[in-house]
């Protein structure tokens, strides 16, 4: 009897253990790009490194997305556009929007968690 319960607390344990290793969220890196630019600079290899904090404001009712170190283009939701309104805001920086953005990814939008730079 206690053989018994001691397997069934195992594969208990197991199977907690691998359903917490599946995380729901991730994390991309890449440059933050308005919708709007994104569009008219698509293949342009370094537009997205010089890319301004004015032209993302003034373009920000597109709402915005990321440019992964891959090269897809993942926007985001309403939320998440609100939360990069906000970090353009309170982010001292004119160009190099090279960020690490957290959140739930379905198909090609991103439900933002968390925004911030991108360390070096």
């Amino acid at each position: 009897m206690k053989a018994i319960v001691l397997t069934l607390a195992l594969v208990l344990a197991v199977g907690s253990a691998a359903v917490l290793a599946r995380p729901d969220s991730q994390t991309l890196k890449g440059y933050l790009m308005d919708v709007s630019c994104q569009k008219k600079h698509a293949g342009e290899a370094d537009f997205a490194a010089g890319h301004d904090k004015d032209c993302l404001q003034m373009c920000a009712k597109n709402g915005f997305g990321v440019i992964t170190d891959e090269g897809k283009f993942i926007r985001f939701d309403s939320a998440g556009n609100k939360k990069v309104e906000q970090f353009l805001k309170d982010t001292d920086r004119d160009t190099g929007w090279k960020i690490e953005v957290t959140g739930q990814v379905k198909g090609q939008t991103m439900t933002v968690e968390s925004i911030s730079l991108s360390r070096p």
